[in-house]
């Protein structure tokens, strides 16, 4: 069920013309690839105070770029538990990874994509799909 779920999402995705998906798409402006197919990326970040949350909450995210799609996981810190990613990034930078745990959605990552020299900087907005909550986040590629 899990896998026909994630196909689904995207396909949504796909069909409503959000995100633009094209093997090696160069970024727009810029005469950068996207990273190469397969590579593993490894980044840490934090999720921002907002609303009823009253501190910082950080954590390390694994990213296996393929071509425009992105499949991984994210951990809290002081957590065992390793949650799963799967999205896509489009030509215009734009980044969704949508998260699921024992099959069930559980919230989506939506931001920008931005490089720089020597790494890939991830930030947006985390939203949690059970009750709409938001919080900003921003990761930073590890080296």
């Amino acid at each position: 069920m899990k896998p026909f779920f994630t196909y689904l999402t995207l396909s949504i995705l796909f069909l409503t013309g959000s995100i633009f998906v094209t093997a090696q798409t160069k970024y727009t402006g810029t005469n950068r690839q996207l990273p190469p197919a397969d590579s593993i990326r490894y980044f840490t970040g934090r999720f921002q105070p907002n609303g009823s949350f009253a501190s910082v909450s950080t954590f390390q995210m694994q990213l296996r770029i393929t071509d425009s799609f992105i499949k991984g996981s994210y951990r809290l810190a002081h957590s065992e538990i390793d949650v799963e990613l799967v999205g896509a990034v489009s030509n215009q930078h734009e980044l969704i990874l949508i998260e699921s745990a024992n099959g069930k959605t559980t919230g989506a990552f939506k931001g920008m994509l931005e490089e720089d020299e020597s790494s890939l900087r991830l930030s947006g907005v985390w939203s949690n799909a059970s009750n709409g909550k938001l919080r900003p986040f921003s990761v930073d590629e590890v080296r």
